[in-house]
């Protein structure tokens, strides 16, 4: 692929042009409008052509790990947070307030460099506004939280952060043997099980498996807001600073090599499940599968999230909200109250089973 570089001086340029064109304010990317938007008086620019940015270039995992990527030191600054340990990355015309993570104040520039710069971005599509909205109703409709937790929750502020991940592509050709169980139930009502064995092969090509590159997080927190969509058009852009603007970016702590051996391990169990899926009987157990993979590629994206908590009672409860889909996840609150009333009536129909069960006989 033709891949379009721009040079040095081009970069600092439109990295220090996100200023308001009437008033000389700070513009800040809206996901609203996917426009940047002047703070002070409101105006809105157009960002920069696609065309002036590298295009989107899928990496031959087998040659050099940082061949093909160019850094971005010139116009990211490292900020580490003493209290959690993430380090994120701002332009250089931002400082850092407060960390995105934990909230602590206790942020201080690092002389680490921000690595390889992303070659691609899923930019902000839900904005702060809505990112409240997606979280009402989400507390809303947890059965199990609290009462005071949906109507009284004091929320911290919202903070968007964009998550370094690897994707990775891959074609695969699995051999497999399996047992195969069929069940059958003889005349006194007794159920048998008969095995035998089958093999086949099966082909899967997978395209961008999505591996979370961060560690301030927990990686399943992270799974439980995918999907980040980044396959289809329009999804992932070639990576600009106006994207950025307005929001932190962490610095990936997941290494390519890692990155691989988790992607593979998500290949495999996704190849083992459609095995199973396709194959015909009542149990099917894997005796036996290798699997060959060729025309491997990746590359490093950044996608969106935004972090915020809210305060029960003096405790805080850490939420997040996929900023491209507003999917949300987190920790809330339990009632004891309500889940003592649901094992109540579980026990209730189960006495009730049992009654009509003795009472039959």
């Amino acid at each position: 692929m033709v891949v379009m570089i721009m040079d040095e001086q081009e970069v600092k340029r439109k990295t220090a042009s996100h200023q308001c064109p009437n008033c000389g304010g700070s513009m800040k990317f809206d996901p609203s409008t996917q426009m940047l938007k002047c703070e002070r008086c409101g105006s809105s620019v157009e960002t920069d052509n696609d065309d002036d940015f590298s295009v989107i270039e899928e990496h031959d995992f087998n040659e050099d790990e940082h061949k093909s990527f160019e850094g971005w030191t010139d116009t990211n600054r490292v900020y580490r947070c003493d209290y959690c340990g993430a380090q994120t990355t701002l332009d250089i015309h931002e400082t850092a307030g407060s960390c995105p993570f934990c909230g602590s104040p206790q942020i201080v520039r690092s002389e680490d460099t921000p690595g390889i710069k992303p070659e691609s971005v899923v930019p902000f599509a839900v904005s702060e506004r809505d990112a409240e909205e997606k979280f009402r109703a989400w507390i809303k409709g947890k059965f199990f939280a609290v009462k005071g937790a949906k109507t009284k929750s004091e929320l911290e502020q919202f903070k968007g952060v964009y998550l370094p991940f690897w994707t990775f592509d891959a074609d695969t050709f699995s051999s497999y043997v399996v047992n195969v169980g069929n069940d059958y139930t003889d005349d006194d009502g007794n159920t048998h099980t008969v095995w035998h064995k089958e093999s086949g092969t099966h082909t899967k090509i997978f395209d961008d498996v999505l591996i979370p590159a961060s560690s301030s997080l927990d990686e399943n927190e992270v799974r439980d807001i995918y999907p980040f969509h980044t396959t289809g058009k329009g999804d992932l852009k070639p990576y600009k600073t106006e994207y950025l603007s307005g929001f932190s970016a962490e610095r990936y702590s997941v290494g390519l090599k890692e990155g691989h051996e988790k992607a593979l391990s998500d290949m495999n169990e996704t190849s083992r499940s459609e095995i199973v899926s396709s194959v015909s009987g009542d149990h099917v157990n894997i005796v036996s599968l290798h699997t060959d993979i060729s025309d491997e590629t990746y590359k490093h994206i950044l996608a969106p999230i935004w972090i915020s908590s809210f305060l029960y009672k003096g405790k805080s409860y850490r939420f997040l909200v996929n900023g491209q889909t507003g999917k949300v996840s987190g920790k809330y609150p339990i009632s004891a109250f309500k889940v003592a009333l649901v094992v109540l009536l579980i026990l209730i129909i189960l006495g009730i089973i049992i009654y009509y069960i003795f009472m039959v006989e």
